[in-house]
């Protein structure tokens, strides 16, 4: 670093190689704030087309676990339909043999009381067939006949009503067996529209779950792609890094300053306790003062830029410019009118 006067500073600042310089340098600042901002939003959607490709990798994974479950109980209900319709041809067979039986019975019931009723007349003939007859030999053969009737009609009336039990009995059985054959066919049904369900479920949550792979295996290139851009960026970005830091060194050797990333350094001949620096940035939040670029402040040079000062003229200058605005708030127009 080389002491300099103020005004060969500002000479050295206002010739060409200095701002031919600051062009390279500034455009290449610019090109690496371009390239950081480009990363991280490069960064920030690799990082949605990675979280998307997990979660609908997730989603996919659960498709063809649910699935899996629906294939399962398809398999499980058709056993079970299969159970009902072994048991609806054995309920069926049992029915069938009932029925045979009932039929059986209604024929007898039938016949039975056919025969109940011919008895019937037939004693009501022979009752007044005793009444008209006169001869005795007659009336003792009726008598005979009427009784004989009549006890054929007793054991026919138990018969009848015996056989008429059996077959209420036999007919609520077949009725029941019957509703077992029903219920038995409705479970089975019940069963097979289930296994249609669920193999469809099953079909649907598989295209489902590839449609979802699909996208999933779509964020995952997209992210991988992404990822391999970025590198490229941050390539581009340290070879901008690289030339700004050959500019720094360029700056060291043609300006005979210190040149640090932020700041070139000149120490003052006017006063050796001070440093003369010229920030590369604007900043107007984190120093002490507001800075501008290629602006010149200086520093002590034990403190360096944690307190940076206005050079000494500028600070005057604006001291008289804030104490001219204090006398125009405080003695009013009326007092500079006068001094006019």
């Amino acid at each position: 670093m080389k002491a300099k006067y103020l005004k060969e500073l500002r000479n050295l600042l206002e010739s060409d190689e200095f701002k031919e310089w600051w062009s390279k340098y500034n455009e290449k600042k610019v090109e690496i704030s371009h390239l950081e901002s480009s990363i991280d939003e490069m960064m920030a959607n690799e990082n949605l087309h990675t979280f998307r490709a997990n979660l609908i990798q997730k989603r996919a994974l659960d498709r063809i676990e649910d699935s899996s479950q629906m294939e399962a109980l398809a398999a499980k209900w058709l056993a079970e339909a299969s159970d009902m319709d072994n048991k609806s041809y054995e309920a069926v067979a049992k029915f069938e043999s009932k029925r045979v039986e009932v039929s059986e019975l209604w024929f007898r019931v039938g016949a039975l009381d056919h025969e109940v009723e011919v008895l019937k007349q037939d004693i009501e003939t022979l009752r007044k067939r005793l009444e008209s007859a006169s001869d005795r030999q007659e009336v003792m053969n009726l008598r005979t006949a009427l009784k004989s009737k009549e006890q054929a009609l007793e054991s026919v009336s138990k018969e009848f009503a015996k056989v008429s039990e059996q077959y209420e009995r036999e007919a609520a059985r077949k009725k029941k067996l019957w509703e077992d054959v029903e219920m038995i066919w409705g479970i089975s049904i019940e069963y097979n529209l289930k296994v249609a369900e669920a193999q469809m479920k099953a079909k649907k949550f598989k295209r489902e779950a590839e449609q979802l792979l699909k996208e999933s295996n779509y964020d995952s290139k997209r992210a991988s792609d992404i990822r391999a851009e970025i590198e490229q960026k941050k390539s581009e970005k340290e070879q901008a890094e690289k030339y700004v830091q050959e500019l720094l060194r360029l700056a060291r050797e043609r300006f005979d300053c210190i040149a640090e990333d932020e700041f070139l350094y000149w120490q003052q001949k006017e006063n050796s306790q001070f440093i003369y620096c010229v920030p590369l940035i604007t900043d107007l939040d984190n120093y002490n003062i507001e800075i501008r670029a290629l602006n010149v402040y200086q520093v002590d040079r034990s403190k360096g830029v944690t307190f940076i000062e206005p050079l000494p003229g500028e600070k005057r200058i604006r001291e008289e410019e804030d104490t001219r605005l204090d006398d125009f708030f405080t003695k009013g127009r009326k007092g500079i009118n006068q001094q006019g």
